[in-house]
Protein backbone atom coordinates (compact mmCIF):
# COMPACT_ATOMS: atom_id res chain seq x y z
CA UNK A 1 0.00 0.00 0.00
CA UNK A 2 3.10 2.40 -0.37
CA UNK A 3 3.40 5.08 -2.48
CA UNK A 4 0.85 4.35 -6.18
CA UNK A 5 4.08 4.02 -8.37
CA UNK A 6 7.44 1.98 -7.44
CA UNK A 7 10.04 4.00 -6.71
CA UNK A 8 13.33 4.88 -8.85
CA UNK A 9 15.24 5.16 -5.71
CA UNK A 10 14.97 1.92 -3.66
CA UNK A 11 16.66 -1.46 -5.04
CA UNK A 12 14.54 -3.75 -6.94
CA UNK A 13 14.54 -6.60 -4.09
CA UNK A 14 12.70 -3.61 -1.86
CA UNK A 15 9.59 -3.85 -4.36
CA UNK A 16 8.93 -7.58 -4.44
CA UNK A 17 5.59 -7.46 -2.59
CA UNK A 18 2.55 -6.31 -3.38
CA UNK A 19 0.88 -3.91 -1.02
CA UNK A 20 -2.02 -5.83 1.40
CA UNK A 21 -4.56 -2.78 0.49
CA UNK A 22 -4.26 -1.69 -3.02
CA UNK A 23 -2.20 -4.30 -5.16
CA UNK A 24 0.65 -1.61 -5.83
CA UNK A 25 4.49 -2.26 -4.81
CA UNK A 26 5.37 -2.47 -1.93
CA UNK A 27 9.24 -2.02 -0.18
CA UNK A 28 9.28 -5.12 2.04
CA UNK A 29 12.67 -6.23 2.21
CA UNK A 30 13.84 -9.46 1.46
CA UNK A 31 17.71 -10.60 2.36
CA UNK A 32 19.53 -7.39 1.38
CA UNK A 33 22.59 -5.73 2.73
CA UNK A 34 22.26 -2.21 4.74
CA UNK A 35 25.59 -1.83 3.65
CA UNK A 36 24.34 -1.49 -0.32
CA UNK A 37 21.34 1.41 0.77
CA UNK A 38 22.13 4.62 1.40
CA UNK A 39 20.52 6.66 4.55
CA UNK A 40 17.13 7.43 3.22
CA UNK A 41 16.85 3.88 1.78
CA UNK A 42 18.03 2.99 5.58
CA UNK A 43 15.04 4.60 6.99
CA UNK A 44 12.31 3.20 4.93
CA UNK A 45 13.46 -0.07 5.16
CA UNK A 46 13.42 0.23 9.41
CA UNK A 47 9.85 2.45 9.02
CA UNK A 48 8.61 -0.89 7.20
CA UNK A 49 9.77 -3.03 9.13
CA UNK A 50 8.34 -1.56 12.28
CA UNK A 51 5.12 -0.81 10.30
CA UNK A 52 4.74 -4.45 9.69
CA UNK A 53 5.69 -5.69 13.14
CA UNK A 54 2.58 -3.41 14.21
CA UNK A 55 5.23 -0.64 15.84
CA UNK A 56 3.19 2.32 14.57
CA UNK A 57 5.21 4.91 16.78
CA UNK A 58 8.65 3.59 16.18
CA UNK A 59 7.90 3.21 12.62
CA UNK A 60 6.64 7.02 12.70
CA UNK A 61 9.63 7.95 14.80
CA UNK A 62 11.78 6.33 11.92
CA UNK A 63 10.03 8.77 9.66
CA UNK A 64 10.83 11.19 11.27
CA UNK A 65 14.49 11.13 11.41
CA UNK A 66 14.44 11.37 7.72
CA UNK A 67 16.14 14.38 6.43
CA UNK A 68 13.43 17.50 6.13
CA UNK A 69 13.88 18.11 1.91
CA UNK A 70 13.26 13.91 1.80
CA UNK A 71 10.45 13.81 3.19
CA UNK A 72 7.72 15.05 0.79
CA UNK A 73 9.19 12.67 -1.69
CA UNK A 74 6.85 10.09 -2.81
CA UNK A 75 8.27 7.10 -1.06
CA UNK A 76 8.69 8.90 1.74
CA UNK A 77 4.69 9.71 2.01
CA UNK A 78 3.31 6.65 0.25
CA UNK A 79 4.71 5.08 3.60
CA UNK A 80 3.29 7.62 5.57
CA UNK A 81 -0.20 7.03 3.94
CA UNK A 82 0.06 3.36 4.93
CA UNK A 83 1.23 3.58 8.63
CA UNK A 84 -2.19 5.45 9.16
CA UNK A 85 -3.81 3.83 6.75
CA UNK A 86 -2.84 0.15 9.32
CA UNK A 87 -2.75 2.56 12.91
CA UNK A 88 -6.53 3.71 11.36
CA UNK A 89 -5.53 7.38 11.57
CA UNK A 90 -8.11 8.01 8.84
CA UNK A 91 -7.86 12.02 9.13
CA UNK A 92 -4.39 11.94 8.92
CA UNK A 93 -4.31 9.28 5.90
CA UNK A 94 -6.89 11.72 4.15
CA UNK A 95 -4.97 14.80 4.53
CA UNK A 96 -1.68 13.43 3.72
CA UNK A 97 -3.62 11.63 0.55
CA UNK A 98 -5.47 14.81 -0.65
CA UNK A 99 -1.77 16.86 -0.11
CA UNK A 100 0.01 13.79 -2.77
CA UNK A 101 -3.44 14.42 -5.22
CA UNK A 102 -2.94 17.73 -5.36
CA UNK A 103 1.12 17.03 -6.13
CA UNK A 104 0.49 14.38 -8.46
CA UNK A 105 -2.82 14.08 -9.83
CA UNK A 106 -1.76 12.28 -12.77
CA UNK A 107 -1.54 9.27 -10.63
CA UNK A 108 -4.52 7.20 -9.78
CA UNK A 109 -3.44 5.52 -6.44
CA UNK A 110 -3.16 8.63 -4.73
CA UNK A 111 -6.83 9.54 -5.35
CA UNK A 112 -8.23 5.51 -4.54
CA UNK A 113 -6.08 6.49 -1.31
CA UNK A 114 -7.43 9.97 -0.71
CA UNK A 115 -11.10 8.58 -1.35
CA UNK A 116 -10.55 5.15 0.97
CA UNK A 117 -9.39 7.86 4.19
CA UNK A 118 -12.15 9.64 3.12
CA UNK A 119 -14.99 7.30 3.67
CA UNK A 120 -13.29 6.26 6.61
CA UNK A 121 -13.02 9.43 8.19
CA UNK A 122 -16.05 11.41 6.90
CA UNK A 123 -18.67 9.53 4.73
CA UNK A 124 -18.56 7.15 1.99
CA UNK A 125 -20.88 10.05 -0.03
CA UNK A 126 -17.88 12.15 -0.10
CA UNK A 127 -15.63 9.30 -0.86
CA UNK A 128 -17.72 9.02 -3.84
CA UNK A 129 -17.69 12.64 -4.89
CA UNK A 130 -13.43 11.86 -5.08
CA UNK A 131 -13.51 9.59 -7.12
CA UNK A 132 -15.97 11.28 -9.44
CA UNK A 133 -13.83 13.48 -9.52
CA UNK A 134 -10.92 10.91 -10.77
CA UNK A 135 -12.92 9.43 -13.06
CA UNK A 136 -13.71 13.21 -14.67
CA UNK A 137 -10.18 14.34 -14.14
CA UNK A 138 -9.52 11.33 -16.11
CA UNK A 139 -11.53 10.99 -19.16
CA UNK A 140 -10.87 14.76 -19.69
CA UNK A 141 -6.73 13.45 -20.52
CA UNK A 142 -5.69 11.58 -23.56
CA UNK A 143 -4.37 8.21 -22.54
CA UNK A 144 -5.19 8.70 -18.84
CA UNK A 145 -4.96 5.94 -16.40
CA UNK A 146 -7.94 3.91 -15.78
CA UNK A 147 -8.30 2.94 -12.34
CA UNK A 148 -10.29 5.19 -10.34
CA UNK A 149 -13.55 4.09 -13.09
CA UNK A 150 -12.83 0.55 -11.49
CA UNK A 151 -13.12 1.81 -8.07
CA UNK A 152 -16.72 3.39 -8.98
CA UNK A 153 -17.80 0.21 -9.84
CA UNK A 154 -18.41 -0.38 -6.08
CA UNK A 155 -21.60 2.44 -6.92
CA UNK A 156 -24.44 0.11 -6.93
CA UNK A 157 -25.93 2.22 -9.74
CA UNK A 158 -22.65 1.36 -11.71
CA UNK A 159 -22.93 -2.14 -10.99
CA UNK A 160 -26.08 -2.53 -12.80
CA UNK A 161 -25.28 -0.11 -15.64
CA UNK A 162 -22.34 -2.35 -16.22
CA UNK A 163 -23.96 -5.70 -15.91
CA UNK A 164 -27.37 -4.55 -17.51
CA UNK A 165 -28.35 -8.49 -17.58
CA UNK A 166 -28.34 -8.55 -14.00
CA UNK A 167 -26.31 -11.59 -13.80
CA UNK A 168 -24.00 -10.37 -11.11
CA UNK A 169 -26.84 -9.83 -8.86
CA UNK A 170 -26.61 -10.75 -5.65
CA UNK A 171 -23.23 -11.76 -5.98
CA UNK A 172 -21.39 -8.08 -4.76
Amino acid sequence: FLSPFAPARIPLLLRCRQSKVSGLPSRSGIGYSMKAMGRLEMHLAAATGFLELGMFDDAAMELENIEPEERAMPEVMGLRVELYHDAEKWTAMEAVARHMVKVHPQVPGWWIQWAFATRRAVSIESAMEILRDAENRSTQRENAPRACPVALACEPTRVITAFPDHSMKGKL
